[in-house]
Formats: C-alpha cells, sequence, structure tokens
C-alpha cells in the first residue's frame, strides 16, 4: 500500500524522491510496526520535507502501509519541515507513549536548515501522533560536536541503565556547517549521550563531549540501532558515512560514569 500513501501525501511543488531509514519496534502482541521517512524535494527552492511512515503486519514479507504517524504542515516548513528518525520509548503510561524523532526547521532539511529533536504523544502506535513541542535545538546548546544539528538515536531500557526517574538514550549531534574559500564544508558527526523524561518527553541533558566519535568518519557517525547482549553489556550500531557499520561494545556500568552527578 506504499503507493498510495505516497500518492496522497504528494502535493504540488513536491516531488517524491523514496523510502529510508527504517526503524522496526515490535509491541507487546509482537506485532511488527515498521517506522520509516517519507521524503519529498522542494521543486522551486531548496530543502526536503519528510513525512514519519508506518506499517504494521504479523511479519517483513506481510506489512500494509498506513497513513504516516507524523506530518510536516505544508504551510509552515521554516518551523517543522518534517520527521524522520523515530526513537521509541521502552515505557507506557495510560495515556500511551511519549516518543522522540528528528525534525527540523529552516529551509527544510536542506543545507540550510537545522535539525531538531521533538517529542511526540503515541496513544495508539499505529495511529496519527500527537506533536507535542520541540525539546533539543541546537542552537540552544554550547556545545560544538552538537551545535549544527540533533537526532534521537535510541533510548535504553531501564532493566539495563537509568538515572533515578529518567532513561538513558543516545543522541546524535553534527557540527556547523561551515564556509571555506566560499565551499560549505558540512560539519562532523559525534554520538553522544542524553537523559529523557519518558512521562514528559523532556530531554534535560545532552553530555558535553561526545561519547563517540568515530577515527575513520570524514563526516557522518549516526548510531541507530542497539543490540543487548546480557544484563551488563550490548553492542552500538553506528552508520559511518554512508558506507559501513560500525559495532561498539556497551558496557552500561562504565557508561554509568558519563551521566552527570546532577542535574
Amino acid at each position: 500500500g506504499i503507493d498510495r500513501i505516497v500518492k496522497e501525501n504528494s502535493e504540488s511543488g513536491l516531488m517524491f524522491i523514496g523510502l529510508e531509514d527504517p526503524d522496526i519496534w515490535i509491541d507487546e502482541e509482537k506485532k511488527i510496526h515498521l517506522y520509516y521517512t517519507i521524503a519529498y524535494k522542494l521543486i522551486n527552492e531548496e530543502g526536503f520535507v519528510t513525512h514519519l511512515g508506518h506499517a504494521e503486519g504479523e511479519d517483513l514479507e506481510n506489512l500494509d502501509a498506513t497513513k504516516p504517524v507524523l506530518s510536516p504542515d505544508l504551510n509552515d516548513i521554516e518551523t517543522i519541515a518534517g520527521y524522520k528518525e523515530v526513537a521509541i520509548s521502552p515505557r507506557a503510561f495510560d495515556f500511551g507513549r511519549i516518543n522522540l524523532a528528528e525534525s527540523g526547521y529552516g529551509a527544510g532539511f536542506g543545507s540550510e536548515g537545522v535539525s531538531t529533536i521533538i517529542a511526540a504523544k503515541a496513544r495508539d502506535m499505529g495511529k496519527p501522533w500527537e506533536f507535542l513541542k520541540t525539546v533539543a535545538d541546537p542552537a540552544k546548546i554550547g556545545y560544538s560536536w552538537a551545535n549544527g544539528h540533533l537526532s534521537p538515536g535510541l533510548i535504553f531500557h531501564e532493566n539495563f541503565i537509568s538515572y533515578k526517574d529518567l532513561l538513558v538514550g543516545i543522541v546524535n549531534g553534527r557540527e556547523k556547517t561551515k564556509e571555506i574559500n566560499g565551499q560549505k564544508v558540512f560539519g562532523r558527526f559525534s554520538v553522544g549521550l542524553m537523559l529523557f523524561n519518558p512521562e514528559t518527553g523532556e530531554i534535560p541533558w545532552i553530555s558535553e563531549k561526545p561519547l563517540i566519535s568515530d577515527p575513520d568518519a570524514r563526516t557522518i557517525t549516526f548510531a541507530s540501532d542497539f543490540l543487548r547482549l546480557n544484563k551488563n553489556s550490548g553492542i552500538l550500531y553506528a552508520h559511518v558515512d554512508d558506507s559501513f557499520v560500525r559495532a561498539y561494545k556497551i558496557d552500561a556500568r562504565k557508561l554509568t560514569k558519563f551521566l552527570p552527578d546532577s542535574i
């Protein structure tokens, strides 16, 4: 059903360019939910708009596309250019679940835009979510490694690592784009830590320094998945330079040393 969804969200001034950024989440009934980016290029100006698409089914061979769970306001892409790169909260409440996603403002998701992190409430994980607010904006962060763009990586389960009543997560940051000899040079990506309030969606803390700065990355180091091995350890996977995947061993006991004494 994806062709129907793409057509329903196509409008004049937009050109569909593809699907990307798949994230798989399995609910309590073992139903598979696939979240992904539906990207459109602005025809008459620089930039992109994106929908956070959704499909569900009993297995990966039988997925049905549904309406996107988050969609941009095409009349105000300077404020919200779209949604992508979801991070599902491992904790649910009576009102549902508050998740994180990458959003953006400025010239869409183009080189002049800025990627931010937003919180959205999902009463039903397969139906449209409610946008709540922007919870992390690079322009308000004083750390050079993350003052250009921000994107949520993943949120660890609290039985792996937590901080008081907050959850611990991975955040992807990027330095500002620079201009050197009249040419734009994209900033370097790094991977850091964040604290997340699953009941409000707030991110009260982002690490002052990155946790990972890949030595072979020219620009991109984007952490997006975690495979837990046992009680205290797991593997964090990071996409490097649109070229290869790096695996990092994570020890929860050592990871706590990077968390703040207080916030």
